[in-house]
Order: structure tokens, then C-alpha cells, then sequence
């Protein structure tokens, strides 16, 4: 992904326990001296013998090179950098489910049932819904069976099914490897880039949120998916107030951010969204303070990073490789 937001990468646990730990210790009068005091951090970098005029330039200047950095930077990524933490973990378990039954991609039945297995905050919301997912595998796997077991016994093919959830089970508690290089289907890229487009258009949100790819799941038409879930809410009712508790959920996150942190940090806001999981941002959304502390710590380390980052450096480098890759010949100016 971004080389400056990989060194935040598997660390989410950490920084949200860091968190709580010095919350803890501090009284409320303190937490908000300690968070004005974080947020000024990159002040105090600033000289003293310096003159006022002199630290305002200096600081329009370390901003002007930290957004052109993250600018130049997030300019290369595409939508997938934009799924959150839940979400990509949702797109890995849809390739383990598919690997199971040596599909050649994975499709959208596949991505919809990833959802109950990923272990994350919407799997326990979906448990908790009218969906069984015990059924919903058995339908997903069964379908797959009829398919790739045509003319065999009924011996092979409840061998084939038992296979299948012994590997189900095996790899929740054991690990097994994931076969990474599986792609995915048209249908499911598909889906992707309308998860994108609601994203920014429906949702006013730049992040792919579990909610907003189930949302898409449901409502795009001829898939997989879509016909799974009409099959297990068939009254139109049950399906319209399902989508609606996705919907206040998707919002609920989108106000609390928008409510709680400054307009001018919604940026990195929604950056440390991507590092993190929907558990703990729900956790640090608890509490008002705690959160624009943490938006605050995770802005002041990003900052820092980029203002190490040699963006000269970077530019130069992609120059020439675009150079080598491309055989026109490109001018460029010295």
C-alpha cells in the first residue's frame, strides 16, 4: 500500500492499547491537556529563538510538503486501497471458501458467505440477524457439489461435502495457507467498483466499508449473492429492514466522525480508519475525547513520517521507471 502508512501496518492493537492505557492514568481536566499537547507536538519541533513570522513560514512549509507527499502518494493507490481493515479481511476469507472447492475464481456466493467466517464486528451483527449461516454454507457448498459431481454417487458426493467443512473447521483453528493468486470473478469486481462509486457518492465516505459491500451485494441484480439472499429473506419487508440496519450502522460511523472531529482532520480521520479494525474504531468512537486523541496521534505520526519521506526521491524514480517501461520517447523537463 502507502510506504508511509505500511509502518502502521499490524500495529492498529498496539496503538489502540497505548490509548487506553494512558486514559486510564489521566483525569479528565489531564486526557485534554494531553491532547492538546499531542496535537501541538510538531510545534514545539519549531525553535524557540525563532520570530513569529519565521515559525509561520516554517509551518506552512512543513504542511505544503506533507499534503503534496500524501497527495502525490494516495494518488497512486486504486479502490482496493480504500477497503478498511474488516474489508480486505472479508475479500481473503472469500478466497479461502473458494479454494475449498478448487473453484478456478471466486464468485459472489462465496464473498457473501466470507462475511459470517471473517471474525469481525459485521459477522457478529449478521449471527445475530435472521440469516443462518450454517444454511446458507450448506446451500453455497451444495450448489457447488451438484455442479462438480454430476454422474457420481451419493457416497462421493456426502465424502465431497464432509471434506469440504473438515477443511472449514481445520482452517479457522489451525491456519491453513490461503491460496493468494485465486482471482476473483467479473461478477465480484463488478460489485467492487459499485462498492466504490457508493461509497463517494451514496455514502459521502472514501472508505469500503463491510456495510457498504454488503449493501452493494444486496441490491446488484442477476448474482450469485443476490439470489442467495432473496432465497433466505424472500418476504420484501425482512430484505428492506435488513438493508436498513446496514444503513444506520454505515451512518452511525460516518456521524461520528464528522461530529466529533475537526473538518480539517476528517483527512487523517478516515486514513486511520484503514489501519484499523471496525471493533476498535466503534471502541474509540465511545468516547469523544479519546478519539480526537487518537485521530490527533495517529495525524502527528503520519506527519512526522511524511516529512521523512524524499518525495523528490520517489518522483524521480517513477519518472524512470515510466521511462523504461513506456518505448515512446518522453521529454521531460530538467
Amino acid at each position: 500500500m502507502i510506504k508511509i502508512i505500511d509502518s502502521f501496518k499490524n500495529k492498529s492493537l498496539v496503538i489502540f492499547q497505548k490509548l487506553l492505557d494512558k486514559f486510564k492514568s489521566l483525569s479528565f481536566w489531564k486526557k485534554v491537556e494531553e491532547v492538546n499537547g499531542e496535537q501541538n507536538s510538531l510545534d514545539n519541533l519549531i525553535s524557540n529563538s525563532k520570530t513569529r513570522e519565521e515559525k509561520i513560514l516554517i509551518e506552512k512549509r512543513k504542511r505544503n510538503q506533507v499534503y503534496r507527499t500524501l497527495d502525490y502518494l494516495l494518488e497512486l493507490n486504486t479502490y482496493y486501497d480504500y477497503f478498511s481493515l474488516d474489508s480486505f479481511k472479508i475479500t481473503k476469507y472469500a478466497k479461502f471458501l473458494a479454494q475449498l472447492t478448487n473453484q478456478k475464481a471466486v464468485t459472489t456466493d462465496f464473498f457473501f458467505l466470507a462475511f459470517f467466517y471473517a471474525n469481525c464486528d459485521i459477522s457478529e451483527f449478521l449471527k445475530k440477524s435472521s440469516l443462518d449461516h450454517e444454511k446458507i454454507a450448506a446451500v453455497v457448498f451444495d450448489s457447488i457439489s451438484k455442479e462438480t459431481t454430476k454422474g457420481k454417487s451419493l457416497s462421493k458426493v456426502l465424502l465431497m461435502n464432509l471434506n469440504i467443512f473438515t477443511k472449514l473447521n481445520s482452517y479457522f483453528f489451525k491456519k491453513e495457507s490461503i491460496v493468494y493468486d485465486l482471482p476473483y470473478s467479473f461478477e465480484v469486481h463488478k460489485i467492487f467498483q459499485k462498492a466504490s462509486q457508493n461509497a463517494i457518492k451514496r455514502f459521502q465516505t472514501p472508505i469500503i466499508s463491510p456495510e457498504i459491500l454488503l449493501i452493494t451485494l444486496m441490491e446488484e441484480e442477476r448474482t450469485k449473492a443476490n439470489r442467495l439472499i432473496k432465497k433466505f429473506l424472500p418476504v420484501e419487508k425482512d430484505w428492506l429492514l435488513f438493508r436498513y440496519e446496514l444503513l444506520k450502522r454505515v451512518y452511525k460511523k460516518e456521524l461520528g466522525i464528522k461530529k466529533t472531529i475537526p473538518k480539517n482532520q476528517h483527512y487523517f480521520a478516515y486514513l486511520m480508519n484503514l489501519e484499523l479494525s471496525d471493533y476498535e474504531i466503534e471502541n474509540l468512537m465511545e468516547n469523544e475525547t479519546k478519539f480526537r486523541y487518537g485521530v490527533g496521534l495517529f495525524r502527528n505520526n503520519l506527519m512526522k513520517a511524511a516529512l521523512e519521506t524524499d518525495l523528490f526521491s520517489l518522483i524521480s524514480d517513477d519518472t524512470f521507471l515510466s521511462m523504461k517501461s513506456k518505448r515512446i520517447k518522453r521529454k521531460y523537463s530538467s
